[in-house]
């Protein structure tokens, strides 16, 4: 007698827990497929940023050597401001301000 109340008793929690749980599953699954919706989303967005990526540091390089040439180039150009301006003082020559280096 205790161990068929004790079996009713375990059915009807049985029961109660499994009613219980129902609208949790289904709330479950609604936010797994979020959740699969935004991993989704997540990984295409790392794929685009793996291409900006690439992109940056082919731009980043490419700066890198223009700034190299105009560094050189502004060198060159002190170098022949100074010779142009030692002649042009030997010579007596004075330049219109507008062609003129302000350094």
């Amino acid at each position: 007698m205790i161990q068929d109340d004790l079996n009713q008793i375990r059915g009807v929690v049985k029961e109660e827990i499994d009613s219980a749980l129902e609208p949790i599953k289904g709330t479950l699954a609604d936010h797994s497929k979020k959740l699969d919706a935004l991993w989704d989303q997540t990984v295409e967005l790392t794929e685009d940023m793996t291409e900006v990526k690439e992109t940056q540091d082919s731009h980043t390089a490419a700066f890198k050597r223009i700034e190299l040439k105009i560094e050189k180039n502004s060198e060159d150009i002190e170098k022949v401001d100074k010779r142009l301006t030692e002649t042009e003082g030997h010579l007596g020559i004075v330049p219109p301000p507008e062609l003129t280096l302000t350094r």
